[in-house]
């Protein structure tokens, strides 16, 4: 946890906040906070800790966890941080691909309208 205490120390001094008064803050000990930044830590910090130190010190909650050594990211995403879709979005895509394709099964390929644009004022085809 060298680093996220790095990164913790990197966060306070650039906001000129001293240890203490990041400390209190936090509602923990300075000491607590000076073990935290030096890497002495047995145990990464609660969530609620992080998220006061998200708050206080502006660091992503993502990137904290990252420096303490979790993985974040769904197993075999990749590491841009794109995320697998949700189910509920899956399905709705699901549905807007089945009605596309119904739509095209009802065309007529010879008909000459499918490449008119409705909204083209010229009344030229637009394809």
């Amino acid at each position: 946890m060298d680093d996220f205490g790095a990164l913790v120390r990197t966060a306070r001094e650039q906001r000129r906040m001293r240890s203490y008064d990041l400390a209190y803050a936090l509602g923990l000990t300075p000491s607590w906070v000076s073990k935290l930044e030096r890497g002495d830590l047995t145990h990464p910090p609660a969530p609620t800790v992080l998220a006061g130190l998200s708050r206080c010190l502006g660091l992503s909650q993502v990137e904290m966890l990252e420096e303490i050594g979790y993985s974040v990211r769904e197993p075999g995403s990749p590491a841009t941080g794109t995320r697998r879709l949700t189910p509920a979005t899956r399905a709705a895509m699901q549905q807007i691909i089945e009605n596309v394709n119904t739509l095209m099964e009802e065309m007529d390929p010879t008909d000459p309208d499918i490449l008119e644009d409705e909204d083209d004022e010229s009344g030229e085809a637009t394809g």
